[in-house]
């Protein structure tokens, strides 16, 4: 027989309180709570590593926010910066709605997030850093899937302890998110998306 909690009470404790909300306030996001969010899921935690995992040290995965109600914090589409902890503006355009088009089912909740977390990958350069493994080739794709992966649980964990709601998107159709119109990239470059992480006020 086991003991619980262990070791480790107060990680134990925001296990047990990581759940997934769909239902949202329209009270904004705390900029330093959107903050804490952003370092856990790819901030610097030394000089050369992160707070995530990541096979020979690639960090593939690129952390994109699309900002609709967070507090000080204009309105629009920005990268994470880890190496100095910010946020470069892509567009001051909300791109919720369009993401939200595009999610398979749950369009209505996630435009009604405060914020989206989006997770992207360049396959090719992520499988150019890896040789092909036998039987299934090439391992660059699936390390980034689960760079992604503890990317999504920390995020949940931080999320958890400050109070916030969250939930991981999977199920969208990126052929929405290609609009020839647009003047600027929901994604870096030859990147496609791995996820979304939608962020509000949780409703009681």
């Amino acid at each position: 027989m086991l003991e619980f909690p262990g070791a480790a009470p107060l990680l134990a404790g925001l296990l047990k309180e990581r759940r997934s909300s769909r239902s949202y306030t329209d009270r904004p996001l705390a900029k330093d709570h959107l903050a804490d969010i952003l370092w856990a899921a790819q901030g610097a935690s030394s000089e050369n590593r992160r707070t995530v995992p990541s096979a020979h040290a690639v960090y593939g995965v690129s952390v994109s926010v699309a900002i609709g109600r967070v507090d000080d914090v204009d309105c629009g589409l920005y990268r994470y910066v880890t190496s100095n902890h910010s946020l470069a503006m892509v567009t001051d355009k909300d791109v919720r709605p369009r993401l939200a088009s595009a999610c398979i089912a749950d369009e209505a909740w996630v435009n009604d997030s405060a914020a989206i977390v989006m997770l992207s990958t360049d396959f090719e350069k992520v499988n150019a850093e890896f040789a092909e493994q036998w039987p299934h080739g090439q391992r660059g794709g699936r390390y980034a899937w689960l760079e992604a992966g503890h990317i999504s649980q920390n995020v949940y964990l931080a999320c958890a302890e400050l109070d916030v709601g969250v939930t991981f998107v999977g199920g969208v159709d990126e052929r929405l998110l290609r609009d020839d119109d647009c003047n600027f990239e929901l994604f870096p470059p030859k990147h496609e998306l791995l996820g979304l992480l939608t962020l509000g006020s949780a409703q009681a």
